[in-house]
């Protein structure tokens, strides 16, 4: 019910239709005015074809005809259940579950009680990468209350999930690589330093203005935030604290005023590290 509802809503859900569950075909089929489930009289183990055909009094319906409903009993349930996966549809009964729902649910034959199942459904037609995640990212979201509703782990799956799943997080993965680059690298810097902490925040600090006109770049010249492009961003702070590094560490160890260090540092090594 919860996904036909958001099946209702497509333009936002991006579900397209209600699923298709086999549990509504396993009642169908075990409904005793049909001619889908039969066993042999006495024999419930043994399943049959047409129970309801008068001109066949050797197959009796699974359910007696008076029961008034579809649904077994607990002790009937897997039973029928197992008959009903292993049936073929025929012009007779349409409802057999061989077909299309023989994969559908996993029973554990040692303990006879049901694994797991699932519901198909589709997604509406998705154009870009945007339909893509959006899509993506509703299906979680009603995996979240089907399993809260359900107290049952319901998860979402299609083939192209596994491509788009990057992008639900990559904003929160690209802060927490490049936060413990810089940090690494700062306490690397303050080591090497010799513990001069000042020295080591200015290096992090234009460390950090370059990946910040990195990512300005990045989306000057159009390129998303991926996998690949927090790679480079990450491999940009060990190639920025290299240079940084150098012309602070000559600052530090040349001899004079500010600005005739600034100067050296610059002209000597700073010349040497931008070649």
């Amino acid at each position: 019910t919860i996904i036909t509802i958001a099946s209702r809503i497509s333009n936002h859900t991006r579900i397209a239709e209600p699923p298709s569950i086999w549990l509504d075909a396993y009642f169908e089929w075990l409904d005793p005015t049909s001619t889908c489930c039969g066993h042999v009289p006495g024999r419930p183990d043994q399943p049959c074809s047409h129970p309801n055909d008068t001109a066949n009094s050797t197959c009796v319906h699974c359910l007696p005809p008076d029961s008034g409903s579809n649904r077994p009993n607990s002790s009937a349930f897997l039973d029928n259940l197992l008959h009903f996966l292993t049936a073929n549809p025929d012009t007779n009964c349409a409802a057999a579950g061989h077909a299309a729902y023989n994969s559908a649910v996993v029973v554990d034959y040692d303990t006879m009680k049901i694994g797991a199942s699932y519901a198909m459904t589709y997604h509406t037609i998705l154009r870009n990468s945007s339909d893509f995640i959006a899509a993506l990212k509703q299906a979680r979201e009603l995996s979240v209350n089907l399993t809260r509703e359900l107290d049952h782990e319901v998860f979402a799956y299609s083939v192209f999930y596994v491509y788009y799943e990057q992008y639900l997080h990559i904003y929160w993965d690209m802060g927490i690589n490049i936060g413990l680059s810089l940090l690494a690298v700062f306490l690397v810097t303050v080591f090497m330093l010799g513990f001069d902490v000042w020295g080591a925040f200015i290096i992090i600090s234009v460390v950090f203005m370059i990946i910040v006109h990195m990512g300005g770049v990045m989306v000057y010249a159009g390129i998303n935030a991926n996998a690949v492009s927090l790679v480079n961003l990450v491999m940009t702070v060990g190639i920025a604290v290299e240079f940084c590094s150098h012309i602070v560490r000559w600052f530090m160890m040349e001899k004079g005023t500010r600005l005739e260090r600034a100067h050296s540092s610059l002209a000597n090594m700073g010349s040497s590290v931008s070649v």
